[in-house]
């Protein structure tokens, strides 16, 4: 983690401020220094397990304390700075430790904070501009050559206030490739294992061309089978599986991703809506378009007395 940082640094490429607690103390003194709100996260674990987002030192001392997070030099604690309503973005790219083609930048439809494997997803982005594609495209290069990568790699990006961030880099095939591969009609598997096996990028012809389509990844989520499971999405990842809808337009392609995942999208009844209080304003306009839509709108009280 530490060298990761150092070789960021190196590179001139972004990263939230960032440290290591292996004491309770030290973890307050970061939060102190770094700033709310933070994501915390136990330095063994996988599958976001054990990671969670606070927003205040109640909350830290709160997770500090769980079994969760048993704070030591043999257990440290990785504290990162959160950035809230961030976009996140991601990459699949293939590499053969000189050169990088970048296959897909997939646009997440929940914000940062939320798991990559529980966020949908769309190829090609969709509110990401050009400036930040070659920012993420050259950030993905220069990592790709630093690690001496070869074969398939997954970073993580975090668009914040105009900026590009790195979130993480995983020099692995992800879970998104199917998706990539299906998408670009690029056979993502077989070429890093040609790469791997020792030809070249440049051997593999590999050129960059306009999607006429949209594909949607979606997660696919066990609440319905089993009970008493919490179905707010955070960092620690829920979905069991995903699904992939494709067609000429990104809202077909969304909904045919959500029949897919076994969602029956209404098109009458009632609707609950409920936000915080720094969403409740970015609300309006979806509750409008709901209602015009012929749907009930119910919301809790706070929400409800700002839409009325």
């Amino acid at each position: 983690r530490e060298e990761f940082r150092r070789l960021m640094n190196e590179l001139e490429i972004p990263q939230p401020e960032s440290d290591i607690a292996r004491s309770a103390a030290e973890a307050h003194q970061i939060a102190a220094e770094i700033g709310y709100p933070l994501m915390l996260r136990p330095s063994y674990v996988l599958g976001g397990r054990g990671m969670e987002i606070v927003y205040d030192q109640k909350s830290l001392e709160n997770y500090l304390e769980s079994q969760v997070a048993e704070v030591s030099a043999e257990h440290p604690v990785l504290i990162d700075k959160f950035l809230e309503d961030a976009l996140e973005a991601e990459v699949d790219a293939l590499t053969d430790g000189e050169d990088t083609f970048v296959a897909a930048v997939m646009e997440h439809i929940e914000e940062a904070g939320i798991h990559s494997g529980d966020s949908a997803c769309a190829i090609p982005s969709l509110e990401i501009t050009d400036e930040q594609l070659k920012t993420i495209k050259d950030y993905t290069a220069k990592i790709a050559s630093a690690l001496d990568v070869v074969g398939l790699m997954n970073i993580q990006f975090a668009i914040y206030q105009g900026k590009v961030y790195i979130i993480e880099a995983n020099p692995r095939a992800s879970r998104t490739v199917p998706l990539v591969s299906k998408v670009t009609g690029i056979n993502m598997a077989q070429l890093a294992t040609r790469l791997m096996l020792g030809e070249s990028l440049a051997s593999l012809d590999l050129k960059e061309k306009e999607i006429p389509y949209t594909g949607v990844k979606e997660a696919v989520f066990p609440f319905d089978k089993f009970e008493n499971i919490d179905a707010v999405l955070g960092p620690e990842m829920k979905a069991t599986g995903e699904v992939m809808g494709i067609a000429s337009t990104y809202a077909q392609a969304f909904y045919k991703a959500q029949t897919a995942a076994g969602l029956e999208l209404p098109t009458s009844g009632k609707v609950l809506i409920t936000v915080n209080d720094k969403d409740k304003e970015k609300i309006v306009d979806t509750a409008q378009k709901l209602k015009e839509l012929g749907f009930e709108i119910l919301a809790t009280e706070g929400t409800g007395d700002f839409l009325a």
